[in-house]
Order: structure tokens, then sequence, then C-alpha cells
């Protein structure tokens, strides 16, 4: 499900449910040694997710424990991304020559909680959910904006090392016209908010660019953004 919305030259992996497979390496042990077994398996799951991709990839097996800023620490000449939430585990990897980063995220698509929606959606986005929830298609659209500023942070991350709050970018969906109920796919565009762009002045040529795509299948929502190496 994961590949439908990844670029053209990256690797993607998901599953529902927890792998068969328990490898883990000891760099990877020592960040759950205390974890409860739900958070054990998501944890080791992903990894079995990611370490498919590399394979494909043509890379052996490695350590992929987590690094500054939660995000997991690749092999050299990779740039990657994991995501899971409930029932779902996906990974995407491809080389560095290729693409900058890429980040992915996973989202039951159910309601986000009312108190959690003020947190996640500007105004500007306000005006755009009105409209979404006009559409034929059964998309939980706030949770869809929270996916997408999720894949966004762990695009962004990786290349400034800096934090991106969630009202910092503003997201735009499109939906594309042959979604059906069952499955919706469609792309999503950030830009920054005037309060970012008064932050981070050097920041604004890299961020406008970053763009993404989305999909909805099987009660879960996906999203996917992506920088292409310079």
């Amino acid at each position: 499900m994961i590949e439908g919305i990844l670029p053209s030259k990256a690797t993607g992996v998901d599953m529902f449910g927890d792998a068969t497979s328990k490898l883990i390496f000891e760099e990877e042990e020592e960040q759950i040694r205390e974890a409860v077994p739900k958070r054990r398996n998501e944890y080791i799951s992903v990894r079995c997710c990611a370490r498919i991709a590399l394979h494909r990839m043509g890379l052996p097996p490695s350590p992929l424990p987590k690094g500054i800023g939660g995000a997991p620490r690749w092999p050299w000449g990779v740039v990657g991304s994991m995501t899971h939430c409930v029932r779902y585990r996906a990974a995407a990897t491809a080389f560095s020559s290729d693409y900058s980063s890429i980040g992915i995220d996973a989202e039951r698509n159910v309601k986000l909680p009312d108190e959690v929606t003020p947190l996640v959606i500007t105004r500007h986005e306000e005006a755009l959910l009105r409209q979404l929830r006009e559409s034929p298609f059964p998309v939980q659209w706030d949770t869809l904006l929270f996916c997408s500023k999720e894949a966004l942070f762990k695009a962004w991350y990786p290349i400034t090392k800096e934090w991106l709050g969630f009202e910092d970018a503003h997201i735009s969906l499109t939906a594309e016209p042959h979604s059906t109920p069952s499955s919706s796919r469609g792309a999503f565009h950030a830009r920054p908010s005037r309060e970012f762009e008064n932050k981070s002045e050097d920041r604004t040529g890299f961020f406008p660019s970053m763009r993404g795509k989305w999909q909805c299948r099987d009660g879960i929502i996906t999203t996917c953004a992506y920088v292409e190496a310079r």
C-alpha cells in the first residue's frame, strides 16, 4: 500500500500486524529493553519492514536505532522513514543520491480528538476543511492534515535539525478525480506560515518546494513527503 504514494526511486514495504521475524540488533535492544510488549512489537516490526526495503536495494541487514530527534539512524548513503499505527507498519528507503530526505506517516482514518484539532489546524486550513468535507470521499480530512504534517516533519528534520510545529506549515490538499470510496488518493503541498518566514528567512527557498502524496485505503491514511537531491 505504501508504495503507491512513494516517489519513483524509493522503496517501500508495509504490513498489517506484527512481523514474525524477531531479528533485533544490540543497539536496538538497548532502546527497548524496558518496553512493554506492544511497544516492543511495533519497534521490531517497523524495522523488519525497513530491513526488507534495504534488502531490495541490495543492502545487508543493519541496526536502525533511534537517533537525535527520534529519527532512525540509516546506513551511510541511505535516507528513509518509518511509521506505525494500529494494525499497520511501514518503512520507505532510498539512496541519498536520489533524495535528500523522505518522510512517511500513517494514521487510522478516524476523526481527530476535539482537543487535538485546534493544535493542528491553522485558520487557513479551517476554510480548506469546510470545502473538503463536502466531497464524496470518506476521508477524515482533519486527520489527513495531521498525517501530512507528520510526514512533512520527518522529511524536514533530517535536513535542518530544527523543530517544525503544526502552526509553522499551511497544507493544501487535492484529491484525484478518479478516487473511489474504497481507495482515495491525492497530493498535498506545504508552504511556510508568516511566522515561520520571519523565524528563518534562509529556509524559504527550500520549504515551499515540499510536496507529497496521500492515500486512504483499508481504514488507514498514509502520507509521504520528500525532497529530491540537489
